[in-house]
This record gives C-alpha cells, structure tokens and sequence, in this order.
C-alpha cells in the first residue's frame, strides 16, 4: 500500500486496488460469511473515516466504544442477523440521548464501576424510563426498550465494565410485570362476571367438592 501512497493504518484501499492485488477471495468472503461490503468492513474497523463513531453523537469516547463493542459482538460472536441487531442498535441511541439529555453526561460508564453509586445511578435510568413511559406507546414496547438496555447492562457485566445493573426489576416500577390482560377493565379479565357466564359455572357446580358451594358463583 505505501507503494502505492497508501497508509495502511488510515486509508481505505478502494475494490479495485484490492482486485488487482489479490484480495478478490476476501472481498467474496466477507460477503459470503458476513454479507460486508469492503466499505462496510472498514467501517466496523473505524479505517479511514473521521465519522465512523458519528451514529451515537455522544460526546463521550469510551461510551461509545462500548456501544460498537457491544453492537459487533452481537453480530460477530453471537452471531445474530443484522435486521435483529440494528433495531436493538436504534433503542440503545435513544435511550443514551435521553440519558444525557436528562442527567446532562454521556458517561454512562463511571457510575457503573462502584457499588456505591447504585442507588444515584438507578434514579438517573429511572428519569430515562420515565420519559419512555410516556412517549412509547404501549406496554409491549416499553418493555423492548428494557429489555434491550438491560441486556446492554448485562453486557457491561459480563465484561467486567460494572458492578452492578442499574435496571434490574425496573420493570416492577412501572407494573411493566403484569401481563396484557392485567391491564384490562374487571369485567373483561373475569368473564364469570358476565350473567351468562355465572349460570353456566353454577350449572357446572356439582362437579367441584363439597366445600365450593354453588353460591361462589
């Protein structure tokens, strides 16, 4: 490549300088095996380009380090499909604009690395969580959008960058628990409610032993 005034460690050789140089069974390979482009490889290598890290526009370096980490192991070594993972990708941007936006850091990382800074940091995705609740529209994606971020937080785990999940039982603070029909009217999650539905479990009342009485219904 310096033949050729190429930096190796900066410059994005094109496809055709790879062609002529004998890297046409990598250019099939990562196709192949990983369905990149050259350009789409160098991208997750962060070569040649000054907005590699601009899809997160946070104005924390480590952050968004780990943010690609994490997108790249769910691709790589985990080996999900990409039309999973950008999804996750999209919810995890908002949530840590959001975070910034409400707790005025994109460091989401120191807080993470003492116990002591628990209960200080669950109240900072707590505020994150409030916004969702109430822009999100229903339960079903509010508790996506936890999950996905709770995963990332396990993730962090994992790798030894916390010590703890700020978002474990979140979901109990928002009775994101409850299933669907939960949220329901009365009359719709206990149809024997419904006068044709208590004749019928009174019809049925011999069946039950003797100490339900028939008046239970």
């Amino acid at each position: 490549m310096q033949e050729d005034d190429l930096d190796p460690e900066a410059d994005r050789p094109s496809y055709k300088w790879m062609t002529e140089h004998g890297f046409s069974g990598f250019i099939k390979a990562l196709q192949r095996d990983h369905d990149l482009t050259p350009t789409e490889f160098y991208g997750r290598l962060n070569v040649g380009s000054d907005d590699a890290d601009d899809y997160w526009e946070l104005d924390h370096n480590s952050t968004r380090s780990i943010l690609n980490e994490y997108v790249d192991e769910l691709l790589d070594r985990r080996g999900h499909p990409e039309m999973t993972v950008m999804p996750i990708r999209s919810r995890l941007k908002k949530y840590t604009h959001l975070y910034v936006d409400v707790n005025e850091t994109a460091d989401l990382l120191a807080p993470l690395e003492e116990e002591r800074e628990r209960p200080a940091e669950i109240d900072r995705a707590l505020a994150v969580f409030d916004v969702l609740d109430e822009v999100l529209g229903t339960p079903a994606s509010k508790f996506k959008y936890l999950e996905d971020t709770r995963r990332f937080y396990d993730y962090l785990l994992d790798a030894g960058r916390a010590v703890y999940n700020p978002l474990d039982r979140m979901e109990k603070r928002f009775g994101w628990d409850r299933p669907e029909w939960d949220n329901l009217p009365s009359i719709a999650r206990c149809p024997f409610a419904l006068p044709s539905c208590r004749r019928s479990r009174r019809s049925s009342a011999r069946d039950w032993p003797r100490w339900v009485g028939a008046s239970t219904f």
